[in-house]
């Protein structure tokens, strides 16, 4: 369990250092969440009450937890922070939650890996703060009320389908966070750019946002491999043979794919007469999580039309096929 201690310190440290924003006026792009929640932070305020709980809904890297941080700096609150595969017992549940202070924030990040059982142990917490507590076991069992400080849970997802529906039923609002349009993007990697006091030419610019896959993480991850570059190679104006020699050396291409996209591709054109291809299956061949295919992989190579999900499996496309054969990193 972390305390919000470090990473409401990340989010003040100035932007070179974290890459965070320090306030919503400088997170980019989710603008319709970031409203909503202005005005459920007024309302709660106004009230004196708890804000609701709260459920961050999408794809990896797109500032879930970024936001969470600012929710909690934004109202002074302090922001307990876990991760769903690590509330595994029903006693860590109980710990966290009997430590909480009044109008904390508990962040769970990958709240769906929260196995069935203790999503329904979460139930009175979230509807009346308080806890059942059974002690004992068999006929001796007794059970003993627990009562919590009012706190807010905002639980962070890519997989919202995981979680039961009485579970989802006690958050108040599930926010899905949208994609990033390149624009933002592009205006993401500026700031950034201009802190680093490199210059870009337009053409680069376009490969580079290209390979982002319009996601915030990946976008600031590659410029700091990009900066590596310049400070190594001395260069203050990016140029399009740069952006593409750097990228060779992360082994990702011009569309973002990377080599472990590439290898699914690979695996799925060499199934016999292309056939489907379980998941599971996949992932055994491919030695990585399911989740991290569904949730990270999948998602681009799908919007992409470079694979199909079928009842059966996954099958790469004709277009799937092309792009394998006129593409390699």
């Amino acid at each position: 369990m972390i305390n919000n201690d470090d990473i409401i310190q990340e989010l003040e440290q100035p932007i070179r250092k974290s890459f965070r924003p320090i306030d919503f006026n400088n997170f980019m792009g989710q603008k319709r969440i970031i409203k909503q929640l202005n005005l459920m932070m007024h309302a709660s305020d106004k009230l004196q009450k708890n804000l609701d709980h709260l459920i961050f809904f999408g794809a990896p890297g797109l500032g879930k937890t970024t936001l969470a941080g600012l929710v909690a700096n934004s109202i002074g609150s302090n922001l307990v922070y876990s991760q769903g595969q690590s509330l595994t017992k029903i006693g860590d549940v109980a710990a966290i939650l009997s430590n909480l202070k009044e109008n904390d924030i508990l962040f769970v990040d990958e709240v769906h890996r929260l196995k069935p059982n203790v999503q329904e142990f979460f139930y009175t917490a979230l509807e009346d703060f308080y806890l059942d507590i059974v002690i004992g076991k068999g006929p001796t069992a007794k059970s003993m009320r627990l009562d919590l400080q009012p706190f807010t849970f905002i639980g962070a997802t890519t997989r919202l389908d995981k979680l039961t529906q009485p579970f989802r039923d006690r958050f108040g609002v599930i926010f899905k966070f949208e994609e990033y349009t390149k624009k933002e993007i592009s205006k993401i990697l500026k700031i950034h750019l201009k802190t680093f006091e490199l210059e870009i030419k337009d053409d680069a610019l376009d490969i580079l946002i290209s390979s982002t896959k319009s996601v915030p993480r990946i976008a600031i991850n590659t410029l700091k491999r990009l900066h590596e570059y310049c400070l190594f190679h001395n260069i203050s104006m990016i140029l399009k043979s740069h952006i593409l020699d750097c990228l060779s050396l992360l082994s990702i291409d011009e569309t973002g794919l990377n080599q472990f996209d590439f290898k699914l591709l690979e695996v799925l054109s060499e199934s016999r007469e292309l056939r489907p291809i379980g998941v599971k299956t996949l992932s055994s061949l491919l030695g990585e999580e399911v989740d991290y295919i569904e949730s990270i992989c999948e998602p681009f190579l799908l919007k992409n039309g470079l694979i199909q999900k079928t009842s059966s499996g996954r099958i790469i496309t004709t277009k799937g096929l092309k792009f394998l054969s006129d593409n390699k990193i």
